[in-house]
Parts: structure tokens; C-alpha cells; sequence
């Protein structure tokens, strides 16, 4: 019998744009070669914040993966649903992002899979309870681990604590470098040389050898060193065809992988070797100085301890909203489906905002991956609210940013606003549990200083060049050949001994990346009514901190002074099912001024169900002069209604949400005033309403 390799490519990144970048370079061209090959079994391991970005950014990874698990030539792998360490994290936390991203798989694909991805490599046995409990029959471990614990060949083995039994899979990280060398370089006789050997072993019928790699090793990571992806993806296609080719080889699915060998237990702790690597070499990815090994760098990292009791007070909350809402007593009717909804919201916060937690070189002090699971509080008390809905008004710092928040409820609704700007945060409905303004999941680059701070998103200096086709090229229009000697620019990804032996020189096809001009980034989180404002060709700035603020009599009140002569006041009622707000411009000197303003809403409408279904459910609507942003699959929407009639309605796409702007251009006289209300409503939709565009 044949030598069984299973090839495995990990698909991943945040909820955020990146995920179309990489899609563009990478995970299309990656899957259309693995498509091509379609009697070749392939091992697919996909995280659920890529699977929900790309749910708006870019779905067609998503129909490949599930083109090929129809056709039984993919097998999905589950994991965490935002790739968080498992070792470095709590369990309870653990526990939740499994169930989170088998939750993600199942409704994206209809499938429950039974291997697991542990990233980043970080092995504890007391994570094998967990990780079967979840239903997982198998997992892989690295080589280098499995040798620690006295594994003396590639085997299939099983690990046990107590009644929790895993089966293991030898992930080899030799045959990882040789595979990417052979398709990076067009170069595979040392690949083949190696499977070769492995093949000619005593037993080799019984071993297993898994490749498993980051799909971004398959375009993304060369683009970023300015390799033409298509060139990566015809090398793939040559490669691939090899390995089909060859009798001594056997490609399989990890589930069908040679029965085991025997028992290992325990296993001693092990980490990714990629990790150690970058924590010595300061040349390489994700390199962070001061560290001997990861261990060292999870024990001891200042960053990691913050965010950990950061977590842990968050996580504090959720358990005591999770005890709340089950009860003491049995007999207890079941809490009102919204505030259950909400807290499922809240939960879900939490767990996407520890993307990759745990690993080294990410996170940190203002990024958004991490620091937005402060809007979990928000969601937190909304389902407290909804427990009992009353009507309040109040201030409280609810979403834990360190600023006090003006909060409005009519007993049905309730709203969170912010002095940074008089901005509405978030909009929850207490009977339905549904949201409307918030889009706390999105993950932007704009740098995180609190959640009521408007986001400060900086255009690209530059465009990036991706390319046309996600189709397997050798020469594409624009780039050239390049030339070079080992260790080549693609040195940081690969060990010293793989050049040796090697005829010079390697040729890659090259071309610069960043072309001139700027690129536009998705927005997310501005939230709804931000003013835009210039008065007399002077710009305000957007989002600053209000000069007074008021709650009294069913009503939040913000006053703005631009200037010492005209003054602003911004006032926000509720009733049946709709936010409104009163602009009132009084200019109280004797000169006129000219205002420019611009108020800009970004809305969600049933934002857990956007998030879900993806941009495909969003519709921009119009009715008359109302225009609005619809959810199809929840079939509401939120319409924008304005009096007077605006200069100017535009609408653009936002991360996970659509931004609504109205424009208003008009003079005020000395001791004139101008009143301009708008309201937020939300309707009931069909699927058939007028596409804006």
C-alpha cells in the first residue's frame, strides 16, 4: 500500500477587509486549482470570521468550498471560531468558540465535521476533554511533539483522559517546507525525493505524513513580497499533478487515514514550531523580542496578561447573565426570546473579538480585534433590559469604555448615545431582541481608543494591484522575471538547509504591488448621526465631545457652540418603533453663515441575521423620497425620513452595514432659525422593493 498524505490548507482571517485581499491573492486561485483536481481528496479548514467576512466581501470561496464538499473531494475541518489559542485561553472560552464555529459550519455548509484544528499547534492534554466533547474524533499534532512523547514513527496514534479518547495525525513540518519550496519555485525533486524515502520505510503503508499549511502560503504571503499570485497557482497546479501521479503516494482525507498504531498518553505540552522560530529570529513574521519560546512568551507577556484579565471580567459578566437567564427554579418560564437573543449577541461579541489570541506578533492596545469585546457589555445590558423592559432614561457608562453613555427606553426600545458628537452607538428593539445601529462585530484598521469614539480611518497611500483572474499563470501582462539568488526574497518563510543542493538562479515572477494613487478602506462602527459640519468653509471636527448634554422628560438633549454666535442643539425622542431626532440652528449674531453639512447613518437593520446571511440580504431601497437599508432575510428595514427634503441623499457600502448621508448646503441669517428633523424607521419589507442601485 501506498504512503498516505493528507493536504491540509487553513483558511483564516479576521472579520475585516483583509479577508478580500486575501481572497483576491490567494483562497480564489488556491480553491480553482484544488477544483481542478477533482478525483484528489483535500482537507479544508476554514475559520468562522473568514466565513463571515467573506459573506459580505467575497462569497465565492465559499460556493467553491461548497461545490467541493458536494462532490466529496473537500473534508472540512472544525476548530475555533476565531482561532484563538486554546492553550493560552480560558476553557469556558474554549468550550463556547468550538460550539461557536461548528454553529458557523453547519449553517454555512450542512456539515458537522469531525477533525479539529488546534491552532497555532498549542498542544495540552487537558484541552483533549474539550476538543472531544465537541464531537471530534481527530486532531493533528506536530511532529516535533509527538517525538517528544517517544513517537518513533509517522503513525497514527490514539490519546486518552479518562473516557475522552482523540485520534492523533502526525503533521510534518519537513514535508511543509518542501511542499511550499516545490510550489513557490517550480521546483519539486526534493519533495519527491522526500516522499520517495518516506514511501521506501519499513511499515510505510502504516504512516501517515499530513501537510497542513495556511492557504495564504498558497498567494498571499508571496504578494506581500511582490510574487505574481497566478504564477504560485500554476506551480500549485504542476505540483498537484505530481503527487497524482506518483503510486507511492497516497493523498486521503484525515478521516481516512490508517488505523491506529496504538496509544500516546500523555501528550507533553508542544507548540507551533513556526512561533519559536519567529520569537528568535527577529527577521521573521510575527517576530516579538524579549522572548525565549512561546511558553516563555504566553507565561510572561505583558500584552497577553492585560487582555486576559480584560477577558475575564467580560467572560465575569456573561456568566452572571448566563445564571440570571437559566434561574433557580425549574418551574420558571423561559426568559422572553430577546433578551435570550441578546445575550447569545453579546456572547458572540466576546468570542469574535479574540481573534488569534494567544499568538504571537498580533493584538494589542488599540486593536479592534481584541478591544471591541468591550461593546459585549452594551449587548449585556440590553438583554438585561428586555428581561424586564420599562421605560428610562439615564446615564451610564454601559459599554465599559471609561465615558458615560445617554440611554433612552420606551419600554420597546431603547437607545445608547454618546457626547462624542451627540452619535447614536446602538439601537435595540427590548421585544424582539433584534439591533439596528451598533455593528460592533466589524473589525476595521481605524486604531480603538473607546467605543464611543468616532473611528478614525485613514485612505490607503496607495492602490493595490491584485490580480484580474484568479487563474494559473506562468507570465501575466505587467510583471517581469525576476532573477534571484537563495536565499530569494521569500527567505523569511523557509529553513536555511532547503537551499543547499540547489542550482541558481530561482525565478520568480515579480511585480511591485502598491500603484499610485489611494484606496478607500470600509468603514464600520461611525454608528448613526454623525454631522459632518463647516460653517463659513470652516470644517468641525466630526465626533468631538459635545459642549452640554442633558436626559429629562423623555428626551436626550446635546448643545453645540460652534462658535460664540451659533449654536446647535441635537435632541432624540423614541416612539412606535422609530428613533427620531431634532437638529435646531439658531444663529443669534447679526452676519449671515453659510452651513455645509452632511449626516451620515450607518445602519444594520436585524444586524445578527446580516451577519449571518451576509451582504446578499442587504438591499438600499427607496420609497418616494424615504430611502432606506432593508434586510431581506429578516425582512425589516430601516428608512431615513427627512424634513425638509435634503440637497443631496448618497449611499456607500460600510463593513457589515450601509451608510445613508443626507446633505444640507444652506444660509442662516443673522436671528435666523432652522429646523430639520429626521427620523428612523423601521418597517416591515419585501423582497421585491427598488434597488437604489
Amino acid at each position: 500500500m501506498a504512503l498516505s498524505i493528507p493536504l491540509v490548507f487553513h483558511l483564516n482571517q479576521h472579520l475585516s477587509e483583509q479577508a478580500l485581499l486575501a481572497s483576491q491573492t490567494c483562497y480564489r486561485g488556491l480553491l480553482r486549482v484544488l477544483r481542478s483536481h477533482p478525483m484528489m481528496p483535500v482537507n479544508i479548514q476554514i475559520s468562522g470570521t473568514l466565513i463571515d467576512a467573506l459573506k459580505w466581501l467575497d462569497p465565492e470561496p465559499l460556493q467553491l468550498i461548497w461545490e467541493g464538499l458536494r462532490a466529496g473531494q473537500f473534508e472540512l475541518l472544525g476548530s475555533t471560531y476565531a482561532q484563538n489559542v486554546p492553550y493560552a485561553s480560558d476553557d469556558w472560552d474554549n468550550a463556547r468558540q468550538i460550539d461557536m464555529h461548528l454553529e458557523v459550519l453547519h449553517e454555512t455548509f450542512g456539515v458537522t465535521p469531525v477533525t479539529f484544528w488546534n491552532p497555532e499547534r498549542c498542544w495540552r492534554q487537558s484541552l483533549l476533554p474539550i476538543i472531544a466533547d465537541a464531537g471530534y474524533r481527530f486532531t493533528l499534532v506536530e511532529d516535533y511533539t509527538l517525538a517528544e512523547a517517544r513517537l518513533a514513527e509517522p503513525v497514527v496514534v490514539t490519546s486518552q483522559v479518562g473516557p475522552h479518547i482523540l485520534t492523533l495525525l502526525y503533521d510534518d513540518q519537513q514535508l511543509k517546507h518542501l511542499f511550499n519550496f516545490a510550489v513557490w519555485f517550480g521546483r519539486p525533486n526534493q519533495l519527491q525525493s522526500y516522499l520517495m524515502a518516506r514511501a521506501d520505510q519499513l511499515n510505510a503503508s502504516r504512516h501517515c505524513l499530513a501537510y497542513a499549511e495556511d492557504a495564504e502560503a498558497m498567494g498571499l504571503w508571496g504578494w506581500r513580497e511582490g510574487v505574481v499570485p497566478n504564477q504560485t497557482w500554476y506551480r500549485l497546479d504542476q505540483v498537484l499533478s505530481l503527487l497524482e501521479a506518483l503510486p507511492e503516494v497516497q493523498l486521503t482525507h484525515l478521516t481516512n487515514a490508517p488505523p491506529s498504531a496504538g496509544n500516546l498518553s500523555p501528550v507533553p505540552d508542544g507548540c507551533a514550531t513556526w512561533m519559536d522560530e519567529a520569537l528568535e529570529d527577529p527577521e521573521r513574521p510575527y517576530h516579538e523580542p524579549g522572548y525565549e519560546d512561546w511558553f516563555d512568551f504566553n507565561e510572561t507577556s505583558p500584552k497577553l496578561a492585560h487582555y486576559r484579565d480584560f477577558f475575564s471580567e467580560i467572560r465575569s459578566g456573561l456568566q452572571a447573565l448566563e445564571e440570571k437567564l437559566e434561574g433557580d427554579d425549574e418551574d420558571e418560564e423561559e426568559p422572553p426570546q430577546a433578551a435570550q437573543a441578546l445575550q447569545k449577541a453579546a456572547l458572540h461579541n466576546y468570542l469574535g473579538h479574540q481573534y488569534e489570541f494567544g499568538c504571537v506578533g498580533i493584538g494589542g492596545k488599540g486593536y479592534r480585534g481584541w478591544d471591541m469585546a468591550e461593546a459585549s457589555w452594551a449587548l449585556m445590558h440590553a438583554a438585561e433590559w428586555a428581561l424586564e423592559p420599562q421605560a428610562f432614561a439615564t446615564v451610564e457608562d454601559v459599554n465599559h469604555d471609561d465615558y458615560d453613555e445617554y440611554l433612552l427606553s420606551d419600554g420597546e426600545q431603547v437607545i445608547v448615545t454618546t457626547p462624542y458628537g451627540g452619535r447614536l452607538l446602538y439601537w435595540f428593539d427590548l421585544t424582539s431582541g433584534a439591533q439596528f445601529i451598533g455593528n460592533q462585530r466589524a473589525v476595521t484598521r481605524a486604531p480603538y481608543t473607546a467605543d464611543a469614539a468616532l473611528p478614525q480611518l485613514r485612505p490607503l497611500p496607495y492602490r493595490r494591484w491584485v490580480p484580474e483572474e484568479a487563474r494559473p499563470k506562468a507570465i501575466t501582462s505587467g510583471a517581469r522575471l525576476a532573477s534571484e539568488q537563495a536565499p530569494t526574497r521569500l527567505d523569511k518563510f523557509l529553513p536555511d538547509w532547503i537551499w543547499e543542493g540547489e542550482r541558481e538562479p530561482f525565478e520568480l515572477l515579480v511585480r511591485d504591488m502598491h500603484e499610485p494613487g489611494h484606496e478607500t478602506l470600509l468603514g464600520a462602527q461611525r454608528r448613526a448621526f454623525v454631522d459632518y459640519i463647516a460653517v463659513d468653509g470652516t470644517e468641525l471636527e466630526p465626533g468631538a465631545w459635545l459642549d452640554d448634554a442633558e436626559v429629562a422628560d423623555g428626551a436626550i438633549t446635546y448643545y453645540l457652540q460652534p462658535f460664540e454666535e451659533l449654536s446647535l442643539v441635537k435632541q432624540y425622542t423614541l416612539d412606535d418603533g422609530a428613533v427620531n431626532v431634532t437638529y435646531v440652528w439658531q444663529n443669534n449674531g447679526d452676519n449671515e453663515r453659510s452651513i455645509s453639512w452632511r449626516i451620515l447613518n450607518e445602519l444594520c437593520p436585524a444586524y445578527a441575521s446580516l451577519v449571518e446571511k451576509g451582504q446578499k440580504v442587504v438591499e438600499v431601497v427607496e420609497e418616494e423620497e424615504i430611502v432606506g437599508v432593508a434586510n431581506t432575510a429578516a425582512r425589516v428595514g430601516v428608512f431615513v425620513i427627512v424634513e425638509p427634503e435634503s440637497s443631496a441623499v448618497t449611499e456607500r457600502e460600510a463593513l457589515l452595514a450601509r451608510e445613508i448621508m443626507h446633505d444640507f448646503d444652506f444660509q442662516l441669517d443673522g436671528g435666523e432659525t432652522k429646523t430639520v428633523t429626521f427620523r428612523l424607521e423601521r418597517r416591515e419589507v419585501q423582497r421585491n422593493k427598488k434597488r437604489r442601485r
